[in-house]
């Protein structure tokens, strides 16, 4: 072979659907096990491998017990620093209600208690929705009638 070297490269537009379909590929081997994140993370075109396994890092060291605790303590001094005192403000009472602590009847409280109700959108909340949504009724309604008029 003689120089120069002369390449031809040809670029095919990709669809967003064939992309797609690579992304989720690639999601299912990996939750599968069949590969590692950062040979899926290789694979992707749009992807830079190298900055996503830095910043995952960064995230795994950020929800170290180690990590939240001494951010805790830190924060904490800081508060301590600048309020010049290591407890909070006392809070006051609002205007109207009574200050002696006792309830105004015995027994009765002034707003009704709040409701233990799952977070709006969480798998919870749509799981009671579902089954609210449900028939009280059995959906079979084999054998429940008669069978017309036979002659």
């Amino acid at each position: 072979m003689k120089e120069p070297f002369t390449c031809y490269v040809e670029f095919a537009p990709v669809s967003e659907e064939d992309e797609y379909r690579r992304h989720d590929d690639l999601e299912r081997l990996t939750t599968s096990g069949l590969v590692t994140r950062q040979w899926a993370r290789k694979q992707m075109s749009n992807v830079d491998s190298d900055s996503m396994d830095k910043e995952q890092r960064k995230e795994e060291l950020r929800h170290l017990p180690a990590y939240m605790q001494a951010k805790d303590t830190a924060m904490s001094a800081m508060f301590e620093s600048a309020t010049g005192t290591g407890q909070p403000p006392p809070v006051e009472p609002p205007t109207g209600q009574p200050t002696t602590g006792q309830p105004t009847e015995a027994g009765r409280r002034m707003v009704p208690p709040i409701p233990n109700r799952a977070q709006p959108g969480t798998a919870e909340a749509l799981q009671n929705a579902m089954q609210n949504m449900r028939s009280p009724n059995s959906m079979n309604q084999q054998g429940m009638g008669g069978g017309g008029n036979r002659l």
